[in-house]
């Protein structure tokens, strides 16, 4: 259902898109909704989102006082959300990828050109996998929607080659080049380049012609067009001054809340979702890019350059349930064991994140305390099969009295009480193995 018309006399309108709108919420000044209609791709898919009713009065009036027109925002919406809930990232930074790309779908774009973004920040904090997504949301078949070149196979000139196809005569000449083989069969998907930081010189002036034309010509002189491609960079160019400088603005927004004494929710959510200035980007970010690819017009075909800022407190815990989730599902399904644990457990474990490592040391803290000692223990026969197990954090004091100089008091370590299907109850003190690093 839905009438025609401008609809509200809002400044919200993100382009012509038709669909169904197949059922609607209204609650307070927001309007949640649910559209039927056609991806990019031509197939069927539901979107849902929320639109703000500040400035449309007619949404008291029920879902006929909405145009399409200005259901079309939903989508773009749900692209955010989309990113920001399959993934632990920051609204904003979801929201600065998915704005580009439904002017691609709404068609405020420019044709000639394909979409290229470059993801900066350090390792294990969700490049690839963002860019995954991407290819999820714009195409059913990842298979054939996502194309992924690793850069590092292409760091010795004649590796151009193997990118685009050898020319005549030359060995491999019949077998096409990696990247245009695929393109020409899949050309309008979305191609990774990772770590193409360390690409050879001459490959990036391959990639030149590719995001400035839209179109490359392999080893066989066949022109491939791919002007409806989405090209994504990942780089770790600049990671740590970035990470550093999130966390110096994540430092003094903590301050100015303490000063404030307001550490409500929404002061919370202002502390952790920093944005880095566009000052810092200027002075800091762009001559290191510079220095590093050595030309201006390669950096121009950037239609938008997206950082990564090292996990905030709340993502952390996002990680560390979903690592802890991951694991109670195989508890279940191969052991018949039910895994729960309290909320400070997600924080004790959050402690292991490193800068360096992103979120694979969320992973690997998860494996070294947890599932580590849960297998120790049931090698020993102390999980029998149905029982229930709950981690909880209990602080404990090293060594001797109270209130002994130089030593350790309220260490918290994680205990486990198992409980088995008579409802017989042990404890287990799961201990943190030795680091690595000793």
């Amino acid at each position: 259902r839905g009438g025609g018309g401008g609809g509200g006399g809002g400044g919200l309108v993100a382009g012509v898109w038709l669909g169904k709108v197949r059922k609607a919420l209204f609650s307070g000044r927001v309007v949640c909704v649910c559209v039927m209609g056609k991806g990019v791709d031509g197939g069927e898919r539901e979107w849902g989102g929320r639109i703000a009713c500040d400035n449309y009065p007619s949404a008291s009036r029920g879902i006929d006082g909405y145009s399409f027109r200005d259901l079309s925002l939903s989508n773009h919406l749900s692209l955010s959300n989309h990113l920001t809930l399959s993934l632990s990232l920051t609204i904003s930074l979801s929201l600065s990828l998915s704005i580009a790309i439904r002017r691609k779908e709404n068609g405020w774009y420019d044709e000639e050109h394909p979409l290229v973004f470059l993801f900066l920040g350090s390792s294990g904090i969700g490049k690839t996998e963002l860019a995954k997504q991407v290819a999820r949301y714009m195409h059913k078949d990842l298979k054939k929607g996502f194309i992924r070149m690793d850069m590092s196979e292409f760091q010795e000139k004649h590796e151009v080659a193997k990118f685009i196809g050898s020319p005549p005569g030359y060995v491999g000449h019949e077998e096409g080049g990696q990247l245009t083989k695929q393109l020409k069969a899949y050309p309008n998907a979305v191609v990774l380049f990772d770590e193409v930081d360390k690409a050879h010189p001459d490959v990036l002036t391959i990639m030149l012609q590719l995001f400035d034309e839209g179109r490359l010509t392999d080893g066989k002189g066949k022109t491939i067009e791919c002007k409806d491609a989405i090209f994504i960079m990942t780089s770790n160019v600049a990671s740590d001054d970035i990470a550093q400088h999130a966390l110096q603005l994540r430092q003094e927004a903590q301050e100015l809340s303490r000063r404030k004494l307001a550490d409500n929710l929404d002061d919370v959510q202002k502390r952790d979702d920093v944005t880095i200035s566009r000052q810092f980007k200027d002075a800091v970010i762009r001559p290191i890019l510079k220095a590093h690819f050595r030309r201006d017009e390669f950096l121009g075909r950037i239609n938008e350059i997206v950082y990564f800022l090292p996990f905030c407190p709340s993502e952390l815990q996002q990680l560390v349930s979903k690592e802890l989730n991951f694991w109670a599902k195989k508890a279940k399904q191969r052991h018949d064991i039910t895994l729960l644990w309290d909320r400070p457990v997600l924080d004790l474990l959050a402690g292991g994140y490193n800068l360096h490592y992103g979120a694979r040391s969320i992973k690997h803290e998860v494996e070294r305390r947890v599932v580590n000692q849960l297998a120790a223990a049931y090698e020993q026969e102390l999980l029998p099969k149905g029982c229930t197990l709950r981690l909880s954090v209990h602080s404990e004091d090293r060594g001797g009295a109270e209130g002994q100089e130089g030593l350790e008091q309220g260490v918290p370590s994680l205990r486990l009480e198992v409980v088995g299907k008579d409802s017989t109850a042990r404890t287990l003190d799961i201990r943190p193995p030795l680091s690595p690093d000793h």
